[in-house]
């Protein structure tokens, strides 16, 4: 619960559903300074592919070399082979830190979009299909989502991030 709390106050996406593992870092009385999570991934078929889904200090908190630190530890407890992939969103990250913890650049994705009704609700693309959106003939999508309120919002892409054994 306290990481889960922690993922809320300080992480940009919150915490995430699932979380399979955990490792923090603390300061010396106690205090949580640090966050990485795991979770198996969400896709079938990927059953040797665990995902770091959250890296996350607290507000002003630096750590030299705690992002290593907390892979290093919590890999000690993920078998050797499992896969370790992660995404970083280029709105808020160049995705250094995974190069510097060791991951290799798999893939690098274009803008995608999104959907808010622009009083703080915010839905995937995929929730605003076509086949929920009661769309008329001949209507998108996006013509379907305006017209109940959403309007599309694009992001800058995304980077796919695995590390190896």
């Amino acid at each position: 619960r306290e990481v889960r709390d922690f993922l809320e106050a300080w992480h940009i996406q919150g915490s995430p559903k699932l979380i399979d593992q955990m490792t923090t870092i603390r300061d010396r009385s106690g205090k949580l300074l640090g966050a990485m999570t795991f979770a198996r991934h969400q896709r079938q078929g990927h059953n040797n592919t665990l995902v770091l889904n959250r890296l996350c200090w607290a507000g002003g908190v630096s750590v030299i070399g705690g992002a290593k630190r907390l892979l290093h530890h919590s890999r000690l407890s993920i078998p050797a082979e499992k896969l370790i992939v992660t995404w970083s969103d280029n709105r808020w990250s160049t995705g250094g830190v995974y190069t510097r913890m060791g991951f290799t650049l798999d893939h690098e994705y274009g803008p995608d979009y999104f959907y808010t009704n622009r009083v703080g609700e915010v839905a995937s693309k995929q929730s605003k299909q076509k086949k929920y959106l009661n769309v008329t003939e001949g209507e998108t999508e996006e013509v379907a989502a305006r017209r109940l309120g959403w309007e599309r919002i694009y992001d800058c892409g995304k980077k796919k991030w695995v590390l190896f054994s």
